[in-house]
């Protein structure tokens, strides 16, 4: 019995053995495919960013440029209305407001004018 006991305690360290470095093996399999990942993924980025950069600055300057215009349009539909409601308005009705409110829109328009010269 004692030579059976010592071959089952051979084969058990063996097992453990061979449990082992199959393990060390995934661990470095792992690393390995972890690094060669990695440079392919730090390449493609490295390739693509600059390309992905001019279109996320592009659309950034598509979408304020277009909010711009809107917001000129805005102004300018206002504008127009308050012009055609002091217009509409008779003198004594309008008051120091309402004629501050031309002044001021007169002077919008001559300083458009002297930017449009310039």
């Amino acid at each position: 019995m004692n030579y059976l006991y010592k071959i089952a305690k051979g084969i058990k360290s063996k097992q453990t053995k061979k449990k082992n470095d199959l393990n060390k093996g995934f661990v470095v399999l792992t690393v390995l495919g972890i690094s060669i990942g990695g440079a392919i993924a730090g390449l493609f980025a490295r390739r693509y960013c600059d390309e992905i950069k001019d279109i996320i600055v592009s659309n950034a300057k598509d979408s304020d440029y277009n909010e711009d215009n809107q917001d000129n349009e805005e102004i300018n539909i206002k504008r127009e209305e308050i012009k055609e409601t002091l217009n509409s308005a008779p003198d004594k009705s309008v008051g120091d407001v309402g004629v501050a409110m031309e002044k001021a829109i007169e002077d919008l328009e001559d300083e458009k004018e002297n930017v449009a010269i310039n």
